[in-house]
């Protein structure tokens, strides 16, 4: 039985076919019109890095300005590196520079990562082929000339949309949720079980058809945001009360109506592309911020009667239990809405509602991406950061390729430095691993492109038969069938190309054998002195910082909220630290990602890991602007025994709170340090849990006696009342949250401990 190919949206096919029209195109204008081998080298290969290494995605204008951008750029390059090519030092000093700079550019990911490895061939081949300053003009003008037919090809030859079936799926999930909330939240518990079910599904689907060179663009990652936040919705639809009664009446159902009204809004825009205005959207959300603002203002109304009244006021808390779900569904409904304007390339308009730090639904200016690429800059620029040890790695395993093939004096010096370019990763043993795959293809390739050559013999015409094959079959296979038949494949096609320039049969392949060896060779010396540690490995210790540092935020926010704290904590350091935290994380996903080779953890799971804090960034975030609005702590000295109690009982639930959580990020660490081996310990994270619970009914208890004297009124205000009911649901949510991630904690662990170069 043939084996299943993985190509959603005949993805690959598609491509494979560009490059193959396109490449056999060059190879003819190059052989038979210009009749330069210089022109046609680099037109076949100008073709396959832009076509086939790049493949920007996007719009199909957008697509077209960069490639042509693309070839501009590569042309450049082409004439620096054969300017550089009769000198070792040069061509040293030129691939470094290159390498690290082109590398450490895709730190801004989307389409300045995804044309990198393209541009950096053109640097290997214009410095390691040999050539002199009468060659540059070929070398160039066929390099243009592949950018400009490929960018054509982009647009016009079996353009994808990825994006269009991952905005369809979305918008019919939408609508489930919808329906859902439709329903005032009631619906059966395997309605929702199934609506999560699917929410799996498409996050492997959007895991399958969002992977590109580069990763994730800013479009891609709105999708990815309303996948969660559509997530997020269902789990907060489960804790609404069977039978609660509404926090007031009529608006508690009115705020699920509007905000399922707002989610097909979306749902349409996702579908079609619609603006904000022609589904009615702006009004839509117009309407749920004023729902929202009405709600607070309905219960501080109710507080203020019960005291004016001399009535207790615990019903207060159960009012809250039933508010929180639902303002936390509605503020997701409103996220959902905002990006899903993003993904069709519109501004999310009214974004006051937002409070989550990590939301890309915010549009940036000029001074805003400024400081955007300042902030990327002063993380990402220091020995500590993956993107600056890859760059380096990058350009140090160049160079030295291109030194040892010169003091080795072999032929065809540029399969040294290309072999290393194909293996370097960016953790030691990723790099042995694709090391052993590249040297194992490529003499699987050397066979097939041995049988071929004697069987084809001097053939010109057989072997311009063999091209096109040879070239889709290289396009093809290494996204189908894996990295190993990939590197076979470039193998063969490779053999039949050159052959046509100058035919030698099949000991070019041998010389490749060689010459890939010691390519390899030198990438893997390049990455054992480089910061040997594998990607796994650093996603889960940036994954561990970032949790650290989002519920120390998360904590700080909420211990200023309840009672006095002296000294304050400066809430404001906490978050950027947080924020520089996530983006180190984000990026380390988006390495992993990126990485050749079959991963022992689906990315969905991956994402689930990573993006899970933007909870905790919620909780801080929503606590910090309630903290912000109190003029004086809850705590304050000079309140009632009965206030100090529900105060302090708040405050000391704090740290069993966080305790099952910075639990199970204690026994992470451990393992990723390599001090302890990973064992769960179910029954101590039972233990700890359990305590949190119980602390928070002691709270409750004491915030519940607290209401029930009608005397609170005129010790604290109602904005300082709120705050501590608001408290006690993110101190239970963050009971909650830890529970949730568990698992994926656990996965995380699973790998950091199976070995140490992962």
């Amino acid at each position: 039985m043939a084996p299943a190919l993985a190509d959603p949206g005949a993805a690959a096919l598609r491509r494979a076919g560009r490059v193959t029209v396109v490449m056999v195109a060059m190879n003819v204008v190059g052989h038979t019109l210009v009749d330069d081998p210089g022109f046609a080298t680099f037109a076949s290969f100008g073709s396959f890095a832009l076509l086939g290494f790049a493949d920007f995605a996007g719009p199909l204008a957008v697509r077209f300005l960069l490639g042509i951008g693309f070839a501009v750029s590569g042309g450049v390059l082409v004439a620096v590196g054969t300017l550089a090519s009769g000198s070792v030092v040069w061509s040293a000093a030129v691939l470094v520079a290159v390498g690290f700079g082109v590398t450490f550019a895709g730190v801004f990911g989307g389409y300045a990562a995804a044309g990198g490895k393209g541009l950096i061939l053109a640097t290997v081949l214009a410095v390691m082929v040999p050539g002199g300053v009468a060659d540059i003009s070929g070398r160039v003008q066929g390099w243009l000339l592949a950018g400009l037919v490929g960018s054509v090809a982009m647009v016009l030859l079996w353009p994808e949309r990825p994006r269009s079936r991952v905005r369809d799926e979305l918008a019919e999930l939408a609508d489930s949720v919808a329906g859902l909330l439709e329903a005032d939240g009631s619906g059966e518990s395997g309605d929702l079980q199934a609506v999560a079910q699917r929410i799996g599904r498409v996050r492997a689907e959007m895991d399958s058809a969002l992977t590109r060179p580069g990763g994730p663009r800013s479009r891609d990652r709105a999708l990815h945001y309303i996948l969660d936040e559509l997530g997020r919705a269902v789990q907060f639809l489960r804790r609404i009360p069977a039978g609660a009664e509404p926090p007031s009446p009529g608006s508690s159902a009115e705020a699920l109506d509007v905000s399922a009204s707002l989610l097909r809004s979306s749902a349409e825009v996702l579908r079609s592309g619609a603006s904000a205005a022609e589904v009615g959207m702006d009004a839509g959300v117009g309407h749920l911020v004023g729902i929202r603002a009405a709600e607070i203002d309905q219960l501080r109304r109710e507080l203020d009667r019960d005291a004016g009244a001399d009535r207790s006021a615990t019903g207060a808390l159960e009012r809250m239990d039933a508010l929180f779900p639902v303002r936390m569904i509605t503020y997701l409904s409103l996220s959902v809405s905002a990006n899903a304007l993003v993904a069709t390339g519109q501004p999310p308009g009214d974004t006051s509602f937002e409070f989550q730090s990590t939301a890309p639904s915010v549009k940036h200016g000029p001074r805003q991406v400024a400081h955007l690429v300042v902030a990327t800059l002063r993380t990402h620029l220091r020995p500590r950061s993956r993107w600056f040890r890859n760059s380096l790695r990058v350009g140090v395993a160049l160079a030295l390729a291109a030194v040892v093939a010169d003091l080795t004096e072999v032929d065809h010096s540029f399969w040294v430095v290309l072999g290393t370019l194909s293996v370097l990763r960016s953790s030691v043993m990723d790099t042995g691993a694709s090391a052993l795959q590249s040297i194992v293809g490529t003499l699987v390739g050397f066979l097939v492109a041995t049988a071929l050559m004697l069987l084809l013999g001097d053939n010109t015409a057989a072997l311009w038969v063999a091209l096109p094959v040879s070239v889709f079959a290289a396009s093809y296979v290494p996204s189908v069938l894996g990295y190993l038949q990939g590197q076979a494949a470039f193998t063969v096609m490779v053999v039949v190309l050159f052959n046509l320039s100058e035919p030698v049969g099949w000991t070019l392949a041998l010389i490749r054998v060689e010459r890939v060896a010691l390519g390899v060779a030198v990438s893997v010396l390049a990455a054992v002195l480089l910061w040997p540690r594998g990607l796994s490995h650093d996603l889960v210790a940036a994954v561990l910082d970032e949790y650290r540092k989002v519920a120390a935020y998360a904590r700080a926010a909420i211990d200023t909220t309840v009672h006095r704290v002296d000294p304050r904590p400066d809430l404001s350091t906490l978050h950027h630290r947080a924020l520089a935290a996530a983006a180190v994380a984000e990026s380390e996903f988006g390495d992993l990602m990126n990485s050749r080779g079959a991963k022992r953890v689906l990315p969905g799971d991956w994402t689930r890991l990573v993006s899970r804090s933007h909870a905790l960034f919620l909780a801080g975030d929503w606590m910090r602007r309630v903290e912000e609005r109190q003029q004086v702590r809850a705590a304050d000295t000079s309140r009632s025994a009965a206030v100090q109690r529900a105060a302090a009982a708040l405050a000391g639930s704090l740290e069993p709170c966080f305790a099952p959580l910075g639990a199970e990020l204690e026994v992470l660490d451990r393992v990723a340090r390599g001090r302890a081996a990973h064992t769960t310990d179910p029954e101590r994270f039972a233990a700890l849990d359990l305590g949190a619970r119980r602390q928070l009914t002691q709270a409750r208890e004491a915030l519940d006696r607290m209401l029930g004297d009608p005397s609170w009124r005129g010790e604290l205000t109602l904005r300082q009342v709120m705050a501590l009911l608001w408290a006690l649901q993110w101190m239970q949510f963050v009971v909650d949250f830890a529970a949730d991630a568990r698992c994926d904690l656990e996965m995380a662990g699973d790998v950091v401990a199976a070995s140490w170069w992962r």
